[in-house]
């Protein structure tokens, strides 16, 4: 009966592969990291994974596994636990980067949503020097309300400072000066006065922070520097 199934199973594909070697070596589909990973747990899980599907047929002290996966028209055949094991240990010493599969699919795949959300398109070059860059943000849905409203507040403030000049100057040349001079005088100082309050401010922080490194707060180090 196993030797039917196998049979009708061999139908399914254009070609079996028995030796895993082989079938890595001409398998392009894994240098996607997604794929790579999917083979790598479905086969460790003997469950289907993504777009890796497992067949399991048992004989009397035989067990072969029958392994397709998406986009490969050659289907994989390991013959016994033993060859499994090898399979799976030739991925880790390979393809894999570390022991620890599930903490590099998670590394891998944050690189890649973070990537979704900064897109860089370089549209032409000139000596070396980039002149046009399209960048693709995620930006929160309220943020242009916001810019909206900051817009027409920015508009009327400065219609009513250039309306209160003029007036000034309309009345009287020494009185416009005057109003031009205080005006000029009011934004030089805010200016002064930010920047010193900006100083004041780093120096509290630094004066009274603990800096991160890889001996202190360790965890929240590698945090922040993972997502920079």
């Amino acid at each position: 009966r196993w030797q039917s199934d196998k049979n009708n199973k061999m139908h399914e594909f254009l070609n079996i592969e028995k030796d895993y070697r082989k079938w890595i070596s001409f398998n392009n589909l894994l240098g996607d990291f997604q794929k790579l990973y999917d083979l790598y747990t479905a086969v460790d899980t003997k469950q289907n994974k993504g777009g890796v599907s497992i067949d399991r047929y048992e004989s009397d002290n035989c067990i072969r596994f029958i392994i397709n996966q998406e986009g490969n028209s050659t289907a994989l055949e390991i013959e016994g636990e033993t060859n499994r094991t090898k399979f799976l240990a030739y991925l880790l010493e390979h393809y894999l980067p570390t022991n620890e599969v599930d903490k590099w699919y998670l590394s891998k795949k944050e690189k890649a949503d973070k990537s979704l959300n900064h897109i860089i398109t370089k549209a032409d070059t000139h000596n070396g020097i980039l002149e046009n860059i399209s960048q693709n943000w995620t930006i929160h849905p309220k943020e242009t309300m916001y810019y909206n409203f900051r817009v027409v507040f920015s508009v009327l403030a400065y219609l009513g400072v250039l309306g209160l000049i003029f007036n000034a100057f309309y009345e009287s040349t020494i009185k416009g000066f005057t109003i031009t001079l205080i005006i000029i005088s009011t934004v030089v100082t805010i200016f002064i006065l930010r920047k010193i309050a900006q100083g004041l401010f780093i120096g509290l922080m630094k004066g009274s922070s603990v800096k991160l490194n890889e001996n202190q707060y360790p965890e929240v180090f590698n945090i922040v520097k993972r997502q920079s």
